[in-house]
């Protein structure tokens, strides 16, 4: 059987949603760690970037790449936890290397799944140095609750105040949590505080509740001038083409100038003609009103700017970095295509700041203090030094996040999109000039290579290794890449102690060198006997325990088990046939998730039953489970976390009441008649129910189970609920302030 039809039909067997992945996506990533650098997402449980030796492949077009890379799919897409019949090629890049780098988009049941891309990158020389990307797979439903009408009515209901248009259904990965969803995907249009908002909002299919929102309009605060003429209506009346001469409107005269200059950085520095790569025509409206007027915006077609009332703001026009931050937010969105939320957003908004500053430094033919400034020349027109944002000291505006730990994580600026790009703004700015971290939030000595360097990176990790739903790991791990690519191990080193610096990852082991099998004294001080990474880095595991006081002496190590390295027993391993959440966790870095089982579980690798405990069973998977127990029926009694329901039941009931294997629900409609009722563990299950209306708690009785539907006071015979709704079956009577609640 292929690989790929093993990992969907274990997909195919679980009756619920998957957490992480299987045995067969675990025994996937150990066989890549064998011969490639392996960077896995937070929780251990899959692969999100790849690089070594991963194979040789056929000189191949746009038209053959998928054919040709099969093979490499084939053993590399499992460890991403996604099957590879999922994945299709929608885009082939070469760049001045020499190397392809073939994206995938990952579709599901049909759809395709927003959010999902895996990209492969291929050397000059055909073979397969490293694969990178958020592709996914969960079992999530294939037919929605909700018709696109109810929808439609749920999203309108949620913003009244927006215009949306008619849904499609997709599935989105969101980007706040990578959660799996099946979702009507609508375009919002509208105003939020008090500046134009156009949107892709994502409702889901199921429960109608909003759960990812891209924003389409990115606001920083041949040539095509238009003027808007002090109102709202793009594009305005066209006053001035490619090639016509300056005329009297100063506004109109520097639109033109500075986006003629940021197409002269991209087309000098990158080779990219224009934003699209294609010489897309730069429209632009000046002289805008209304809502524009202290902004400028990039709204996926044109360029917008407002004149400024004159003392907050002045004319947006007439910042050279301003315009450069808004075409750049167009290269991102042919390119990586960051969504406009959380913190791909946060990036999104970072790449603008970072090439906007290096396009205005290579204008100015210079580094200087103003680099680091942005939209100096529009803050407060009255009054000198001030700027809409600060690179080299981010926090200095009163609003931006500097350091990682201490990001922004509400709901607010589409997540922070603005408040936490000052992270990676000064990451960068300490990698063009060298330093420490302003704040001194850690004592992380970075290495200047200039901005020459610094800015071919960032384009780099934008254009080739970033996929929509990067994160800020995402970003480190694009950036060191790119830096390694074009520079060497000393440049990606550089690179992650930038990011470092501000609290994105670790500070990076020494450089080896040579990059052989075995560290030799390049690795000194930290390691004398330490293994040398494939991509030129020392790590800390250990050839010999007793002449390496660094080797930690247990299984474990803050809640990490280490294989390799366990000469005694340790408590913090989570034991054979135990509750995981990661294989981390397990000695045998088998963390499972049986859709027989209510929990995930360690287990262990086995060739028969003799390498398995008595309860349990070896699969033809090669792992451990537990031998398959008679789910309980519905409307048995059951144990939570111990007892598995047949079917979709749940086991759960209301406050106080007996806890029985009960019908699963969202909602009134799945209960035949009826009621969706919450239990006293926050799980819903259908339920008859009885109205009554008790005046205190002693006019409850024996018998009945209580589920009150409205605040109520329990304090000093305070006022009850009007209404309570009575679950049929037993209720056990509670005393005092208790039985309120």
């Amino acid at each position: 059987m292929h690989r790929s039809s093993a990992f969907l039909l274990v997909l195919v067997a679980a009756c619920q949603p998957v957490e992480g992945p299987d045995a067969f996506s675990l025994r996937a990533l150990d066989e890549l760690s064998a011969v490639a650098w392996v960077e896995r997402s937070p929780d251990g449980r899959v692969a999100e970037f790849v690089r070594g030796d991963l194979g040789e492949v056929e000189a191949f077009t746009r038209g053959t790449a998928e054919a040709s890379l099969a093979p490499v799919l084939e053993r590399v897409a499992p460890a991403f936890g996604v099957a590879p019949t999922s994945l299709s090629v929608i885009d082939v890049a070469i760049d001045e290397l020499g190397h392809a780098h073939v994206k995938y988009q990952q579709r599901l049941h049909g759809l395709p799944v927003v959010g999902g891309e895996l990209v492969v990158h291929v050397d000059a020389s055909h073979r397969v140095y490293a694969v990178g990307g958020t592709a996914r797979e969960a079992l999530v439903p294939s037919v929605p609750n909700l018709s696109a009408d109810e929808a439609l009515f749920r999203a309108k209901a949620q913003e009244p105040s927006f215009e949306i248009d008619s849904p499609v259904l997709t599935y989105v990965q969101t980007s706040s949590t990578r959660a799996l969803h099946l979702a009507w995907r609508m375009r919002a249009v509208g105003e939020r505080e008090g500046l134009p908002a156009d949107d892709l909002i994502f409702v889901d299919a199921l429960d109608g509740r909003i759960v990812d929102r891209h924003g389409r309009i990115h606001y920083a605060l041949s040539r095509r001038i238009h003027d808007g003429n002090q109102g709202t209506t793009l594009p305005g009346t066209l006053v001035r083409t490619e090639g016509q001469a300056a005329g009297n409107d100063a506004a109109v005269n520097a639109a033109y100038d500075n986006t003629g200059a940021v197409h002269d950085y991209y087309l000098k520095t990158f080779m990219r003609d224009s934003y699209d790569g294609q010489g897309a025509t730069l429209v632009s409206t000046v002289h805008l009103g209304g809502q524009f007027r202290n902004n400028a915006f990039w709204n996926g077609q044109q360029m917008g700017y407002g004149d400024g009332d004159g003392q907050q703001f002045g004319n947006f026009a007439r910042s050279l970095d301003v315009t450069a931050h808004e075409l750049t937010h167009a290269v991102t969105t042919s390119t990586a295509n960051l969504v406009y939320q959380n913190e791909p957003g946060a990036l999104n908004e970072a790449m603008s700041d970072v090439l906007g500053a290096a396009c205005e430094a290579y204008v100015r033919k210079a580094v200087t203090a103003e680099t680091w400034l942005l939209g100096e020349d529009v803050m407060t027109p009255n009054q000198a030094g001030d700027a809409l944002r600060y690179m080299d000291n981010p926090t200095r505006d009163g609003m931006s996040r500097d350091y990682y730990p201490e990001r922004y994580t509400g709901t607010q600026d589409f997540g922070g999109v603005h408040l936490n790009s000052g992270i990676a703004n000064l990451a960068f700015k300490l990698l063009v000039t060298g330093g420490t971290h302003p704040r001194n939030k850690t004592t992380v000595q970075v290495p200047a290579i200039g901005l020459e360097k610094a800015q071919q990176i960032f384009y780099r990790a934008l254009t080739r290794y970033m996929t929509s739903n990067t994160n800020f790991a995402g970003g480190r791990t694009a950036t060191a890449n790119a830096a390694n690519d074009l520079y060497g191990p000393d440049a990606r080193r550089a690179v992650e102690m930038a990011w470092a610096a501000v609290g994105v990852g670790p500070v990076p082991m020494p450089t080896c060198s040579p990059t052989d099998s075995i560290c030799d004294p390049g690795c000194n001080p930290v390691d004398p006997d330490c293994y040398c990474a494939r991509d030129g880095q020392c790590t800390a595991q250990c050839q010999d325990l007793s002449k390496d006081p660094d080797c930690p002496k247990d299984c474990a190590k803050n809640g990490i088990c280490a294989v390799e390295q366990c000469p005694v027993a340790d408590t913090d391993c989570v034991a054979l046939g135990e509750t995981c959440s990661t294989e981390m966790q397990c000695k045998e870095r088998r963390c499972v998730n049986d859709p027989q089982h209510p929990t995930t579980y360690c287990s262990k690798p086995c060739t028969g039953a003799a390498d398995c405990p008595q309860d349990m069973e070896c699969t033809t998977l090669g792992v451990c489970k537990f031998r398959q127990v008679p789910p309980v029926e519905l409307g048995q009694r059951c144990v939570p976390g111990q007892s598995k329901c047949a079917g979709s039941a749940v086991c759960t009931g209301p406050v106080g009441g007996e806890l029985l294997c009960r019908p699963a629900c969202t909602d009134d409609s799945e209960c035949n008649g009826l009621r969706c009722l919450t239990g006293g563990d926050g799980v819903r299950y259908c339920g008859e129910v009885a109205r009554i209306k008790p005046s205190t708690p002693d006019a409850v009785s024996e018998g009945d189970d209580v589920i009150y539907g409205e605040s109520c006071s329990a304090s000093g015979g305070g006022l009850w609920a009007p209404l309570a709704l009575a679950v049929l079956g037993p209720w056990r009577r509670r005393s005092g302030n208790d039985a309120a609640r």
